[in-house]
């Protein structure tokens, strides 16, 4: 063959590669997220170096490189970068994805330093004229054999990759790569010229063309445009991947909309159902607010139920000893007995027992009962009667504030209502006890009048007739000095009692433990009626007030036995504790029904059991009575201590 034929197939056999490199080069820095993406610098280097390469031996043949010139050595290193970018490539491709880079970057250049000593050892072997062709046949055995051979395999590799990810027609493409730099590398790096290494001092390029009558450079050539065709074929992927990338943004966008436009609409959906609550529990607010009156709160409060919920129908309940009182009611019309008015008031009474347990709302015979909670506790419940109760699934939360709002207002409203009565009865106690200081100067004057200044006139009237006696009759006047010694000694008693009665003087001068024992021995003294006391604990005085306190409700206490018990024992219980001293004073008299306990407390039917309640709150006591009929009386007045009212 001429070497202007031989020259032509250089051209096109170095076009090809050098067309590829530009079309690779083209592509890298591209983002990707194909492993094939980051090994295309070595594949760009390997095309551009070895066209390259092949252009030089093309002007080499055709006789326009300057003479002179060392194109040996150069041509050689050209060829060693382009096999050592070539087997790079196939090996950072290859790689597996929990292989690092830096690993295949040390294979290649454990490839690249066995060729290189395998060219410097050639060097001892053969003489400097023969080991430039020597070199160039080792390199080509050494890299561009083993490198095509890898970046052949890693190819496939690549091409199943593709084909599993439904990119079929590019793994085709890398198919075709693969096959001609297989055939490129193992046919056609195999068939180099004659040397004297083996194999190539037979298995050469002369070899080649005495088999098939064409020079070995045609079949690089023919394998170089396959590989050309079939590598830049393959990168289209990347357009692919990209128009992928931006289908997939165009669909993470249109969800990313439509999940904002779904948040949107259930922000939007929340924030209207927030207002409804908040305008729900504003309206309940401002009907609460509006009156002090507990029982028109409850009604108000049961027909705002009604209206702004909305239901059918409302009932308060509140919690009492013996069973649930309806405070008020809204929407029930007149039914019988098994009517909803009666189950409403049964799934109340339900509720309430099952919110001591459980502070949630409480769902029984298609009603909602909502628990009423204050600050003492639980104190009733709002039954809620609808159509459909499945409504109110949502609004718990909204029902459980109203519950606590509701039951802070009832409780509310009714302690106003006891500072009320409290007050009122203050100032009836006032002008009881102004009376009571009244009537008790009365009975002093009396006394004084009636007893002792009957003693004393009789003793002065005495005095005059001993005066008138003593010199006449000296014996009568001796008899008559003994009479008015009785008179004065009586005078004497009647004034210390009149004083006990008043303030005993044990009180003041040995606490309150003896007089309650005197107060019990004086009630002894004066009825058919056993009266005891009791002291337990660490007995301390205490200070006059308190002193005072716990003596004036026992003397209370005793007195109203004596007065309406009919009791044959009464007894007086002192306790000491390390806070606090708890006074008990009980019977077994008639005893009292609650009812009866309940109208003498507040009002003036009762004035002592009121008195003894208002002397125990003036200290920040507690006074509890409990009585059953024709089982005795017992008061109990807890009265906690600080450690100024305890006198050392």
């Amino acid at each position: 063959m001429t070497d202007i034929s031989l020259s032509y197939i250089y051209f096109f056999y170095g076009l090809a590669f050098f067309a590829m490199g530009l079309a690779v080069l083209l592509e890298v820095g591209r983002t990707s997220e194909l492993r094939l993406a980051r090994s295309l610098p070595w594949l760009a280097a390997f095309g551009l170096s070895h066209g390259g390469h092949e252009w030089v031996e093309m002007f080499e043949v055709m006789g326009y490189l300057p003479t002179g010139w060392p194109m040996g050595p150069f041509r050689l290193v050209v060829l060693i970068v382009s096999f050592a970018c070539l087997a790079t490539f196939g090996l950072s491709l290859s790689r597996a994805e929990s292989t690092s880079g830096k690993t295949a970057m040390w294979r290649a250049l454990a490839l690249i330093g066995t060729s290189l000593g395998g060219m410097a050892l050639l060097r001892f072997w053969f003489p400097l004229s023969e080991w430039i062709a020597t070199a160039s046949v080792w390199a080509r055995y050494s890299l561009g054999v083993v490198g095509s051979i890898i970046t052949s395999w890693a190819l496939v590799s690549q091409g199943r990759s593709f084909a599993q990810s439904g990119m079929a027609r590019f793994g085709r493409d890398m198919m075709w790569a693969a096959i001609a730099f297989a055939l490129y590398g193992v046919v056609g790096q195999m068939f180099v010229q004659a040397t004297r290494l083996p194999p190539s001092n037979v298995i050469n390029s002369d070899l080649f063309l005495r088999l098939f009558g064409v020079p070995v450079q045609l079949f690089r050539g023919l394998m170089a445009v396959v590989v050309a065709i079939a590598v830049i074929r393959a990168l289209r992927i990347f357009e692919t991947e990209r128009s992928q990338q931006l289908q997939a943004a165009q669909t993470t966008a249109l969800e990313a909309e439509r999940r904002v436009q779904r948040e949107t609409f259930q922000l939007n959906k929340q924030l209207q159902e927030a207002i409804n609550e908040l305008s729900i529990l504003y309206e309940m607010s401002r009907v609460l607010a509006d009156t002090l009156n507990w029982q028109v709160l409850l009604h108000q409060a049961a027909a705002k139920v009604v209206d702004l919920l909305p239901a059918q129908a409302a009932m308060i309940l509140l919690d009492a000893p013996t069973s649930a009182t309806v405070g008020a009611c809204a929407g029930f019309n007149s039914e019988g007995p098994g009517g909803r008015w009666a189950r409403a008031y049964s799934v109340g009474q339900h509720a309430i027992a099952a919110h001591a347990n459980s502070p949630d709302v409480h769902v029984e015979d298609g009603m909602l009962a909502v628990p009423l909670h204050a600050k003492r506790g639980l104190i009733g419940s709002l039954v809620i009667c609808a159509d459909d109760i499945r409504t109110f699934e949502s609004k718990q939360s909204l029902l459980l504030t109203l519950g606590r709002e509701l039951g802070a207002a009832i409780e509310n409203a009714q302690l106003h209502q006891q500072v009320q009565e409290r007050e009122e009865l203050r100032g009836d106690l006032l002008r009881k006890s102004v009376e009571v200081q009244e009537e008790e100067r009365k009975r002093i004057a009396r006394e004084l009048h009636d007893g002792i200044g009957q003693i004393f006139t009789a003793l002065a009237l005495g005095l005059s007739g001993v005066e008138e006696t003593m010199p006449r009759d000296p014996d009568v006047a001796r008899k008559q000095v003994g009479n008015l010694k009785d008179l004065s000694i009586r005078a004497i008693a009647e004034m210390r009692q009149l004083v006990a009665d008043l303030r005993p003087p044990q009180l003041d001068d040995l606490g309150l433990v003896p007089a309650l024992h005197w107060l019990a021995e004086e009630w002894r003294s004066r009825l058919p009626m056993d009266a005891h006391v009791q002291v337990e604990g660490h007995r301390r005085r205490l200070t006059p007030e308190m002193e005072t306190v716990l003596f004036r409700i026992a003397q209370e206490g005793i007195t109203n036995i004596a007065k309406h018990a009919r009791a044959q024992r009464a007894g007086i219980r002192l306790t000491f504790n390390a806070d606090s001293v708890t006074l008990l004073i009980e019977d077994d008299g008639v005893g009292m029904t609650p009812e009866q306990i309940s109208r003498r407390l507040p009002r003036h039917q009762g004035w002592g059991l009121a008195g003894i309640q208002e002397r125990a709150a003036l200290v920040g006591g507690e006074f509890t009575i409990s009585s059953k009929p024709g089982q005795g009386t017992r008061l109990t007045v807890h009265i906690p201590l600080v450690e100024q009212e305890v006198v050392a």
